[in-house]
């Protein structure tokens, strides 16, 4: 069954309510000031255009909140999710034990006083996140998206930019609760440029965690009192990047290192090209 927003309801939130697993809520171009919640249901909403379809959070809560919805067919595709906000966690979106499709969004002006400014994943079997924006959000930890909680990602096609943490991982953070196997995260042909944060990892941090990053791009992130401008890399954790660019990182703090890569992990490197990357000690890594 196909649910047609608004000429069905007036809201996308009706549309989900009244919808069941493998029905589509369609939703025409638009701004909608709601956040919506898919109530553990397997659908598809689809926006008609991710410039033009805008859910405009109220500003209490996330956005979108997606939880207890392990069907791979569940999908989110083709809007600008802004002005969410969250106290805790997802400013934008909230992804909790599922396993949805994420795809053609912008995902713009989020913020949470917690983890993942733009997106917030946690215990999820796998989430794909498919020609996405994710820019100008803000966090603790996080700016554009947090990952926690033994989660499986996959960022294709994508540009994560000019997010902030006051903390760790302006881009992305990937971490860990204690007693959590870590996190495994695919990076393919993405962009991930011009976020800050204040701590370690100003394009990513990466905490316990196994991480491929492929035919990719980190580059002009900045952190400002700590180490890994570009990455920041844990003991704990396992990190393959090939066929990469990581360039023009500066760490902005004195007496810190690895403008391009900080890693006290295991890293391999694979034509990859680390270039103009600035640090008072270790300017590539």
């Amino acid at each position: 069954t196909t649910i047609h927003i608004p000429e069905d309801y007036s809201t996308i939130q009706g549309g989900i309510d009244a919808s069941s697993d493998g029905d589509t809520v369609l939703v025409s171009a638009g701004t909608y000031v709601e956040n919506i919640h898919y109530n553990g249901k397997n659908i598809v909403v689809q926006g008609e255009d991710r410039e033009t379809t805008i859910i405009y959070g109220t500003g209490t809560s996330a956005c979108v909140e997606i939880s207890s919805v392990n069907d791979t067919t569940t999908v989110l595709d083709g809007f600008t999710i802004t002005n969410g906000w969250s106290n805790n966690a997802g400013g934008g979106i909230h992804c909790t034990a599922s396993s949805p499709t994420l795809s053609n969004l912008i995902v713009r002006n989020n913020s949470t006083n917690g983890e993942g400014g733009g997106v917030f994943i946690s215990h999820a079997p796998l989430v794909k996140l498919e020609n996405v924006v994710i820019d100008s959000n803000t966090a603790d930890n996080g700016g554009g998206i947090a990952i926690w909680g033994n989660s499986t990602v996959r960022i294709s096609d994508s540009n994560i930019s000019s997010n902030s943490a006051n903390g760790e991982g302006g881009g992305i953070n990937s971490n860990n609760i204690s007693g959590d196997t870590g996190n495994n995260l695919i990076i393919t042909n993405t962009t991930i440029s011009n976020n800050s944060a204040t701590s370690y990892g100003g394009g990513i941090t990466i905490i316990s965690s196994t991480v491929n990053i492929t035919q990719s791009e980190i580059s002009n992130n900045t952190t400002t009192t700590s180490e890994g401008a570009g990455l920041y890399i844990n003991d704990e954790s396992t990190v393959t990047i090939s066929n990469s660019t990581i360039s023009n990182n500066e760490v902005l703090a004195d007496n810190n290192t690895g403008g391009g890569i900080a890693s006290y992990g295991y890293v391999t490197l694979e034509n990859v090209d680390v270039i103009n990357n600035i640090a008072s000690n270790g300017s590539g890594v």
